[in-house]
């Protein structure tokens, strides 16, 4: 009996160009149109009006255009891009001294017999992180020695990036006190801020109780058979991480002591002091380069091993910009709006019990063609939180579902910035990450969607 052939999930490249040639063609199909928006003088964003969408002439982007919009999005993604670009190119120097494969290697040690709690105590930090002070993209920097370390303990690549990735988008979705995602859609639904903690705490558990579980299932499967593993065969070595059994010099512990300080620094400047991308980065070359002193390396040294890792960064950077020309694309041919009414007109016929839901999905959409979940915040909650006045939903219910189509679908859509950087680091193409996460975001959407209704039947609020 044959059996039917499963066709190879395209090249990342190829999913992307895909992309951003139905988008171009969407331009000319799809009825051009507008919001006006208005200036917040508290906060200086840029707020939806609704009710004020309206036609405007048809602008579709030329092929010559399309093309454009690939060094458009390299731009407008520079500041991830220049982040995972010296991110990598740090963790070169620093992993050139040696230091980490020793360190790595007693952390092995220590979890001799109880690997089955590295994954859960990494997710439950990286969540907490993430549901307090928003941390999503300043997590990457822990991917490569998470990979390490997973590997190590006889799991795979993908089980690295997951505990680290997957956890802060665990904490991320609920947000209990998340100030990017919650905090701004709660001010544009004028709510008082982070409101519905409690409820939000209860669903972050919910999800963190389901990551664990698929996590460390597939972790198990790879750890009994190593040809379980979505990677099985695949060179999943990004920073040539190797392991290293001499014990620990003085030199070792003083590049340790340099990298717990900056990372404590770093800590306090995303929390008092507000510091992101940029501020990280320094943070990070600071780090690196008396990493590299502190070892012993040569300027010669540090230099090609900066350029290495930039070198084995820039496949992931290019990824970053060719998702990012989508959003060019749509906003070159003024239809990014078009798209967004048409999702709310479709909300607005569903009873209220099943409404929060199609916001859920709503969002789950819009997530897919906008990475940004500030940006979504700004753009969408002044439509969906007057519309869930209209259908019986609270505005906290209306915020809820926001937060869940913006978190969720970040672990699997391939524009997502944070996503093809994580994967980037763990060296895991995206077919073979997509290859593991599909059924766990299908059951986190499932989750997510029961947690709406329970709280559209409760009546969320305070209003």
């Amino acid at each position: 009996m044959s059996r039917l052939k499963i066709q190879k999930v395209p090249h990342t490249y190829v999913l992307i160009a895909i992309l951003i040639v139905l988008a171009a063609i969407g331009t000319y199909l799809i009825p051009a149109g507008e919001f006006n928006r208005v200036t917040d003088e508290q906060t200086g964003r840029t707020l939806v009006i609704p009710g004020t969408f309206h036609r405007v002439e048809q602008t579709p982007v030329s092929f010559f255009d399309t093309f454009l919009a690939l060094p458009q999005g390299l731009d407008e993604a520079r500041d991830i891009v220049f982040f995972v670009l010296l991110i990598g190119s740090v963790f070169h120097i620093i992993n050139a001294t040696g230091t980490i494969n020793r360190i790595i290697n007693r952390a092995i040690t220590k979890l001799n017999g109880r690997e089955h709690l590295l994954v859960p105590a990494t997710m439950l930090v990286i969540s907490i992180c993430s549901a307090t002070f928003g941390a999503a993209e300043e997590t990457l920097i822990f991917i490569p020695i998470a990979v390490a370390i997973a590997k190590g303990v006889g799991y795979d690549a993908v089980v690295g990036a997951a505990m680290v990735y997957l956890g802060a988008y665990t904490g991320y979705t609920a947000g209990p006190m998340n100030p990017f995602n919650t905090g701004i859609a709660q001010g544009i639904a004028e709510l008082p801020l982070f409101s519905g903690i409690e409820f939000r705490f209860a669903c972050m558990f919910l999800f963190y109780i389901l990551v664990w579980w698929w996590i460390m299932r597939y972790a198990k499967k790879v750890k009994n058979d190593p040809t379980q593993s979505v990677v099985y065969g695949f060179d999943t070595d990004n920073l040539d991480i190797t392991f290293d059994n001499s014990p620990l010099t003085s030199r070792d512990k003083a590049i340790l002591g340099v990298i717990i300080i900056g990372f404590a620094y770093l800590v306090y400047g995303v929390l008092a002091k507000g510091y992101y991308l940029y501020e990280i980065i320094t943070i990070f070359l600071i780090m690196g380069l008396i990493c590299g002193i502190i070892g012993k390396l040569s300027a010669e040294e540090i230099a090609d091993n900066f350029v290495l890792g930039a070198k084995e960064m820039c496949f992931t950077a290019v990824c970053i910009g060719l998702a990012r020309a989508i959003v060019v694309v749509l906003d070159d041919g003024h239809i990014m709006d078009s798209v967004i009414n048409a999702l709310a007109i479709v909300v607005g016929w569903l009873p209220a019990s099943i409404s929060a839901v199609g916001m859920l999905i709503v969002q789950t959409i819009l997530n897919f063609i906008f990475a940004s979940g500030s940006g979504q915040a700004a753009t969408t909650m002044p439509i969906l939180a007057p519309l869930g006045d209209i259908l019986g939903v609270t505005r906290q219910v209306a915020v809820l579902a926001f937060q869940f189509g913006d978190g969720i679908t970040n672990s699997i859509s391939p524009i997502q910035p944070s996503l093809m950087a994580a994967i980037g680091l763990a060296g895991v193409p995206y077919e073979k990450w997509f290859k593991f996460v599909w059924p766990l975001m299908l059951m986190w959407t499932l989750l997510a969607a029961g947690l709406l209704i329970v709280a559209t039947i409760i009546k969320l609020g305070p209003f």
